[in-house]
């Protein structure tokens, strides 16, 4: 349901998940369940409710009484997120997964708190994000996680140092071609032309261009999928029906010959 968008069902059912993770948590049986599935579960509620908020837009073509309800129903789901993300930290760190969820946590902590301009909260989640991913030496989450600091620092108008974080950040990945790599180039290319255009420096436009081309590609290899998925499709319902006839003739003939 998640893949699909379809959120709140998903929510549901993560939800239901927890609960039986509650429920078996206070058994006094062995259960085969561990602190990661709960600390996954945990974070996933987040992630739905997250999604929840950002996909609700106030102002698209409402009444201001639906406005308001959108309004109130967006600061619940906000609310919601955070709890959850809150509940991450407290996990103990007991191995690496953990300690990813937990950079997850808070660096999607810091994107809420940097739309509600809380920029104090949202440097200090995203910086505990760094620092965890930096330890464990994942280039691709630490650059995810300085896209957030220097969305913090651009929101400041803090060109400079936004531009230096988004630097930093393709740095990090800049021999990394696989896909995730790739979309986060993009967006990080995408978010230094716009502090450099702030500052008035023309490479701004070269940035801009890298992010439209790497869409592009990245579109086209989509596209491509798509056409070899329907191709596959294809030609393995051709071979099937092919196979079918070779069957149904070769058991007419068995019968001719019985």
């Amino acid at each position: 349901y998640k893949s699909t968008n379809k959120l709140e069902k998903s929510l549901k059912f993560y939800k239901a998940s927890l609960a039986l993770l509650n429920s078996t948590s206070s058994e006094k049986e062995h259960t085969k369940f561990t602190t990661l599935d709960f600390a996954k579960t945990v974070l996933r509620v987040g992630t739905i409710y997250h999604r929840l908020a950002v996909s609700i837009d106030i102002t698209k073509n409402r009444s201001i009484l639906d406005s308001i309800k959108e309004s109130q129903k967006k600061k619940i789901f906000t609310d919601s997120a955070k709890l959850f993300y809150e509940k991450t930290e407290q996990f103990a760190t007991l191995n690496i997964e953990i300690e990813n969820l937990k950079a997850t946590a808070f660096s999607n902590l810091s994107t809420i708190y940097e739309v509600d301009s809380n920029y104090v909260k949202a440097t200090y989640y995203v910086q505990k994000a760094i620092e965890i991913n930096k330890n464990n030496n994942n280039n691709l989450r630490t650059a995810n996680a300085l896209n957030n600091l220097g969305n913090i620092y651009l929101s400041q108008k803090e060109y400079q140092k936004s531009k230096r974080i988004y630097t930093e950040g393709l740095e990090l990945i800049k021999n990394n071609n696989n896909p995730k790599a790739i979309k986060s180039k993009a967006i990080l290319y995408f978010n230094l032309a716009w502090a450099m255009r702030n500052l008035k420096e023309f490479k701004a436009y070269d940035y801009q261009e890298l992010y439209y081309e790497i869409q592009e590609d990245r579109r086209e290899k989509e596209f491509r999928g798509i056409i070899d998925e329907v191709t596959e499709k294809y030609d393995f319902d051709s071979k099937k029906e092919l196979l079918l006839k070779e069957e149904e003739n070769k058991r007419l003939k068995d019968q001719q010959t019985f």
